[in-house]
């Protein structure tokens, strides 16, 4: 919280050690990193990506325990359409 309120400025390292990125590259590898990640994004099906952006969307929205029971509503509500076809 206090960054988002002080804007306060931090180094690669502080924000791999708070959790803030998913992978710290040295700056001349950072252009293949990147275009790797986007293939990898660009291969997830576009319900799923969509899916998982409402989740987050969703959790920021209604909190962890709201989030959790409507996620698993809607796994068992998938399943269900992939076993009926319905």
């Amino acid at each position: 919280m206090e960054l988002i309120q002080t804007c306060k400025e931090f180094d690669v390292t502080k924000a791999d050690k708070l959790g803030l990125v998913n992978k710290v590259v040295p700056k001349e590898e950072l252009e293949e990193a990147a275009f790797s990640l986007t293939k990898k994004i660009s291969t997830i099906d576009v319900q799923i990506s969509t899916l998982i952006k409402k989740r987050i969307r969703d959790y920021t929205e209604m909190g962890f325990d709201m989030t959790q029971k409507r996620e698993t509503e809607l796994h068992f509500e998938h399943m269900k359409r992939e076993f009926t076809g319905k």
